[in-house]
């Protein structure tokens, strides 16, 4: 591979424009699709969490491609991030019943 001096200004500005359509396409359009996909199936709030795994991911990507040392701490704030992303998700159990009355709201409002 040559150094970046060696090429010419319209090569290096067609380069530079390949990776700001693969930025834009891969880094920007496809994660919104993605994004309102999961919002489709599981709803908003449960689509959200998905942020809260940033860390996760950014522990795991320092390890295997910066060699960053994984300690205690990081371990622990981990098991809880996980924890927490994992109690947030649990659905909550509908009511068994709602309760019905045979009043309407008109019956039960003075005019």
């Amino acid at each position: 591979m040559r150094p970046v001096h060696a090429l010419g200004v319209v090569a290096l500005a067609a380069v530079w424009g390949l990776v700001s359509l693969g930025l834009a396409v891969f880094g920007t359009a496809l994660a919104f699709v993605l994004l309102y996909a999961l919002m489709d199936a599981l709803g908003p709030g449960r689509a959200a969490l998905n942020t809260y795994l940033v860390p996760v991911f950014a522990l795991a990507y320092g390890s295997v491609f910066l060699d960053e040392q994984v300690g205690a701490e990081a371990l622990a704030g981990l098991a809880l991030v996980l924890a927490g992303v994992a109690v947030a998700g649990t659905r909550r159990p509908e009511p068994a019943v709602p309760v019905q009355s045979d009043r309407t709201v008109t019956e039960s409002c003075p005019v």
